[in-house]
């Protein structure tokens, strides 16, 4: 099979999966905000955003060596899993360790044993189920992405409307999920013939932390990046403001709903083709796909933006669409930037990988903390504005970083004139919506149709000119 027809058959796979799992976690938000206050679902991003720092730390980011290891190495395959439990599980018993600590924790109060088990059920459903894409098991890896978006269905109906635990229930309808996620694939995948102790030898371990050690901070990095501003915005802001904003941003699952069809399958396309000779041309054609994909879903997304708050939004929570556009537009950076990361990835040079992170989250942190004192003197509510700001700023700062850096290895043929023509497009959005001018859908209408149809003659001429060869 050709390596086109390779990463076409996975992204089918792969995208089926994170489809139904993406899109069953966006429209359950009308769910959420019918049933639960935006408060909650703010001190519920709190702590899932906490996990999600802690498990890459707390596991040394494990899982990527893993990933990357079961990839070239199918023969020690054993050995890389049982590295992986171990760390996994002395983690946890760290974490354990700091139990007076983090029950100290002002939004983590009440639900102590509720962080700990997500924190758990997280990492080890992140540790057996990512590296499924490295061994083949692809069909397995989409089947139960289709079982843990179900089980998160029926866990939520049951904890939040049935048993009326509210926030609680939330949280332990992911950890009741994530732990059936994890029985599936050890059960189905017969992943448990691979962890054995006296498979888990010091020079595995000192191999794959070579490799992993520097994506911890990288990790951390993103996060700041990213998620940083929810706890900026709840010390400046207050919990209202910073529950609005986690509302609004859930709305960038769908532009990442779309980038995850190419980038999930292609992350394992990119470390097995990095060595072919038409690498440039393959890496170039991918990521013109991947631009073309997201700036289309950002821009259909804003476009409708105002319809699609007012189906998932319930009551109070409908005024966080105005955050959502500044979001949207960090989700594309995120995006185009992660595509770069593979690069690095693929040369086995994560070090450059944290340095760009770490400058955009330098970026994003410094601007949150001068914008939104700056922002909330015009009105208390524009600091979700000035979070959303720095968020473009950061992950536009890693990917206009790694643009320049990474043509040392691949050389992207990228159409510059379109891809900023498209950028000021979404920007254009943006102001369109912000501004409240009248007849707004309109006017995105005919921007994003305009956007569609060049990025269309885009992608349909390098499908006529250039035939892919196996």
């Amino acid at each position: 099979m050709s390596k086109y027809k390779t990463l076409a058959f996975n992204t089918i796979l792969i995208g089926a999966g994170g489809f139904v799992s993406g899109g069953v976690g966006f429209f359950l938000l009308r769910f959420y905000t019918k049933y639960l206050s935006a408060e909650s679902i703010g001190v519920f991003d709190l702590i899932n955003n906490l996990v999600i720092l802690l498990v890459p730390i707390v596991t040394l980011s494990v899982v990527d060596a893993v990933v990357r290891f079961c990839l070239e190495k199918k023969a020690e395959r054993s050995s890389y899993f049982s590295v992986g439990v171990f760390v996994t599980g002395a983690g946890f018993l760290l974490m354990l360790l700091l139990y007076p600590l983090f029950s100290q924790v002002d939004f983590i109060k009440g639900n102590t044993a509720a962080f700990y088990l997500l924190f758990l059920t997280s990492a080890l459903r992140t540790l057996f189920t990512q590296p499924l894409r490295a061994m083949d098991k692809v069909k397995l890896y989409t089947i139960n992405e289709f079982v843990t978006a179900f089980s998160i269905v029926i866990c939520g109906v049951l904890f939040i409307y049935v048993l009326d635990m509210g926030l609680t229930g939330y949280l332990y309808s992911f950890v009741v999920s994530y732990a059936l996620s994890v029985l599936f694939v050890l059960i189905a995948g017969r992943l448990y013939r691979y962890v054995r102790v006296k498979d888990c030898r010091k020079n595995t371990f000192n191999e794959m932390l070579r490799y992993s050690a520097p994506l911890t901070p990288n990790a951390v990095s993103w996060w700041a990046t990213n998620l940083l501003n929810r706890y900026i915005l709840l010390a400046l802001c207050g919990g209202a403001i910073q529950g609005l904003f986690s509302v609004a941003g859930r709305l960038p699952m769908l532009v990442t709903i779309v980038a995850n069809l190419v980038m999930q399958a292609w992350q394992i396309s990119a470390i097995s083709e990095y060595a072919s000779e038409d690498r440039q041309l393959f890496f170039s054609r991918i990521y013109q796909i991947l631009v073309s994909l997201v700036v289309c879903a950002c821009s259909f997304v804003l476009t409708n933006l105002m319809f699609i708050a007012g189906f998932l939004f319930k009551d109070a929570s409908f005024s966080a669409w105005k955050y959502a556009p500044f979001l949207l537009l960090g989700a594309v950076f995120n995006c185009f930037a992660a595509f770069l990361g593979t690069i690095y990835l693929s040369e086995k040079r994560t070090k450059m990988n944290l340095i760009t992170t770490i400058i955009g989250a330098a970026i994003s942190i410094i601007l949150c903390w001068i914008l939104i004192p700056i922002f909330t003197k015009i009105d208390q509510s524009y600091g979700g504005l000035a979070a959303g700001i720095s968020n473009i700023a950061g992950f536009g700062a890693i990917f206009i970083f790694r643009a320049f850096h990474s043509k040392k290895y691949v050389h992207l043929k990228i159409n510059y004139p379109v891809f900023a023509l498209s950028i000021a497009v979404l920007f254009l959005h943006c102001f369109v919506l912000l501004g409240g001018f009248k007849n707004s859908f309109f006017i995105n209408l005919l921007l994003s149709t305009a956007l569609l149809i060049i990025n269309g003659y885009i992608l349909a001429m390098m499908w006529l000119k250039r035939k892919p060869r196996a």
